[in-house]
């Protein structure tokens, strides 16, 4: 219900405003052409500083737009400004129409004499309006979206917990004095209390299994090895698995990893998760803790 209401807002406030700046815009133009509004000798003026007002503020947008997409990198050319300018034009426009209210407002009040500063203040206030509006669809954007990744993350628990893994015959092979992790191998059993029908013939091959280290450490993948491709509810499947890990030297010799970030295995706390795909397209993913220690 909260997501809904959050996307509710996020694509509703929008509307909502422009339909206030056609309105706000119908009404200015009704105000113009107004028969005390014509006989005004700053009328002119006041539609000349409304749209110069708008072009500066639209402007401005343009330039520091195409300066942060350029920062760093080429010079930017008229391309890069052309990309922006449907922006600058979609700022400039409401921006202009604000003023000319804000003008039409003072004068039907008290202020008439000074009116022109409404075109200031109309443009300033649908600005603030603007930034207010768009922080508050920036956070119902945001929020929608963690409480989607939230029942996302919820599903895919409550579905993954037919599934539960056990491990067995671990064994571990260690260099660099028996501290580092060269390999793991071990046998997981995965039981499941429903039927699941494992998908077939795609790119990747399920289901599949990972090991990571608490920490920062790299995550361990397995070939897949092969199996059924239907797991009957109270069955329980035997997986052989063996991870390699990278290693920072061969016999003294140093080899050369990509990662510069790399932190080699070592015995400790370690995770076991695997991900598996069905032929409906949903996904499973359960996680069991395993120590790995040096094998006597």
């Amino acid at each position: 219900m909260h997501a809904f209401l959050f996307r509710f807002l996020a694509a509703g406030l929008p509307i909502v405003g422009s339909i206030a700046v056609l309105a706000v815009a119908g009404w200015g133009l009704r105000e113009l052409l107004a028969e005390r509004v014509r006989e005004r000798p700053d009328r002119p003026v006041a539609v000349v500083l409304a749209v110069v007002i708008g072009v500066t503020v639209g402007g401005t947008l343009v330039w520091l737009g195409v300066n942060v997409a350029t920062f760093g990198g080429e010079n930017p050319h008229l391309d890069r400004y052309l990309q922006f300018l449907p922006i600058g034009l979609m700022i400039a426009a409401p921006v202009a129409i604000a003023s000319v209210a804000g003008y039409a407002i003072l004068v039907r009040t008290r202020l008439a004499r000074v009116a022109l500063i409404g075109t200031a203040l109309g443009a300033a206030a649908m600005i603030g309006i603007g930034v207010s509006g768009g922080s508050v669809v920036s956070y119902a954007n945001a929020q929608s979206v963690e409480i989607a990744i939230d029942q996302d993350a919820a599903d895919l628990a409550a579905r993954s917990s037919v599934l539960t893994l056990s491990i067995s015959d671990l064994h571990v092979a260690t260099t660099g004095g028996g501290t580092v992790v060269s390999r793991i191998r071990m046998r997981v059993a995965v039981a499941t209390s429903r039927d699941i029908r494992i998908a077939v013939g795609n790119k990747t091959a399920w289901p599949r299994f990972l090991v990571k280290q608490e920490g920062n450490h790299p995550m361990l993948d397995a070939p897949t090895p092969p199996g059924p491709a239907f797991l009957g509810a109270g069955s329980s499947t035997m997986y052989d698995l063996t991870f390699d890990a990278p290693q920072l030297s061969d016999g003294g010799k140093p080899r050369i990893i990509l990662a510069s970030t790399y932190v080699e295995p070592t015995l400790g706390s370690w995770v076991m998760r695997m991900q598996l795909e069905d032929e409906a397209g949903q996904t499973f993913e359960v996680t069991a803790p395993v120590v790995i220690a040096a094998t006597p």
